[in-house]
């Protein structure tokens, strides 16, 4: 049945009933009748749907085999019910392509297993301090800069979802797969700089143990969130233990270099005390007369895009797990895109061969 397929894509889409039918030239009471399962449309008026929704015909066949928790969103008003909807929905759609292709070719694949814990209570600054420098050396960071932050967290058993959401209301989401899997949820249209905060901010969230939201949760997570990304090390390193004004040029390069803005070099040395509290407002309000606390000087660091889904696909095609057909649905593509993009396959099987 593909009633709640359906309803998924549509949602996805931010389409109303009504919307889609007048899309496909259909009934309003026929589209509610698919979705609720009480009517199956025929081949020709499953094309269209697929069309209008811009999925593919096998995912809207397929059952989803798990399910999403609630979804702690951070987001403005603006953000409505209906846009927080087809957030979770496209991720949704995402994430089931991504479990699939994971299946395939890393059924082995290590659940998430939280390395550093605290106490819910513990949502001091000093307490997210110490937990970001123990979650790093934890995972073997040291002090440097984290490359392809996204990617190393995926390695760490969380899912990172990048959509196509150019909305200022949307600040990201996390929520978990059979109430076990974390994943976090970006915008690919932010900067990298903006993405690698949001995916820190969310891990302080799981380190906290995500029992609870509120200001205290929230500024802990920011807290972490910059400790993670700048250690105080490699922080009192570049910017010694005193500061009373910065270059603009020297603030750029930091932040190009470790992937954290110039806002979070100012208040992280805030917080390590290498300025001063009156010094960083004075600093922040330079900042907001100039507008760039939305867009801030100079060039921007380049969005991180996740790529592990893309790897386990070709590497599921290479042995012949899956043919070129299943293999392009798993990434959204025409069969012919997929097959210049899997030219020449070096050894292995062909895709003619492969078992699904």
């Amino acid at each position: 049945m593909i009633g709640a397929k359906l309803k998924s894509a549509r949602v996805a889409a931010g389409m109303s009933i009504r919307g889609l039918a007048d899309k496909v030239g259909l009934s309003h009471s026929a589209i509610h009748k698919y979705e609720s399962d009480r009517d199956v449309p025929g081949s020709e008026i499953m094309i269209r749907l697929c069309r209008a929704l811009g999925v593919k015909l096998g995912w809207l066949m397929r059952e989803s085999s798990f399910s999403l928790s609630q979804p702690a969103f951070r987001c403005k008003a603006v953000f409505g019910q209906k846009k927080r909807d087809a957030v979770v929905e496209k991720a949704r759609e995402y994430l089931e392509r991504y479990l699939a292709a994971e299946e395939f070719a890393a059924p082995d694949t290590a659940p998430f297993v939280r390395p550093v814990t605290i106490h819910d209570r513990d949502c001091r600054a000093e307490d997210a301090e110490d937990a970001a420098d123990k979650l790093r050396r934890a995972w073997g960071l040291g002090l440097d800069p984290v490359n392809s932050l996204l990617e190393f967290v995926e390695s760490k058993g969380i899912k990172v979802v990048a959509l196509d959401i150019d909305d200022e209301g949307f600040l990201g989401c996390s929520l978990f797969i059979n109430d076990s899997l974390p994943v976090i949820i970006v915008s690919r249209k932010w900067p990298g700089d903006r993405q690698r905060f949001t995916v820190a901010h969310e891990l302080g969230h799981l380190i906290l143990g995500d029992s609870r939201r509120g200001r205290e949760a929230e500024r802990f997570a920011d807290s972490f969130a910059g400790a993670f990304l700048l250690p105080s090390e490699a922080v009192r390193s570049e910017l010694g233990e005193k500061r009373s004004s910065f270059s603009v040029k020297e603030l750029h390069e930091l932040k190009m270099r470790y992937g954290a803005s110039m806002q979070t070099w100012i208040r992280r040395a805030r917080d390590l005390d290498i300025i001063s509290e009156p010094r960083f407002k004075s600093i922040m309000a330079v900042f907001s007369s100039r507008g760039w606390r939305k867009t801030e000087w100079g060039s921007r660091v380049e969005p991180e895009r996740p790529q592990r889904l893309e790897r386990l696909v070709y590497k599921a095609f290479a042995e012949g797990i899956i043919s070129e057909s299943r293999a392009a649905e798993l990434l959204m593509v025409s069969i012919n895109d997929f097959r210049a993009s899997v030219q020449p396959l070096i050894g292995g099987v062909l895709g003619a061969e492969a078992r699904c």
